[in-house]
């Protein structure tokens, strides 16, 4: 996997870095998870703030774009990104009788 850094933003505002690149790889399309980890390696930051908004791929070739966000801490990270679905706690139900 190839991934090369094409457009990087600095968000003083939100406290984090939007990053645009290209990205080129062998078989299937790597997963969001590959590239947060290739990303936190590359600056250095920890992974639970490293976002992937979006992996697009060109149809019938090995390559494509990513666009990505990177928090300066958790505590941005919380303020700023919602939770998905199976990261929100579960209710309990309660028993009716």
């Amino acid at each position: 996997m190839d991934m090369k850094i094409t457009q990087e933003k600095e968000n003083k505002f939100l406290e984090r870095k939007e990053v645009k690149g290209t990205l080129q790889f062998v078989g299937t399309t790597p997963s969001n998870k590959t590239i947060q980890e290739e990303l936190s390696k590359k600056y250095t930051a920890e992974k639970e703030n490293v976002i992937v908004k979006r992996i697009h791929t060109t149809f019938g070739l090995q390559e494509g774009t990513i666009n990505a966000v990177i928090y300066a801490n958790e505590k941005a990270r919380k303020r700023s990104e919602p939770l998905t679905k199976h990261q929100k706690p579960k209710k309990v139900e309660e028993k009716k009788e």
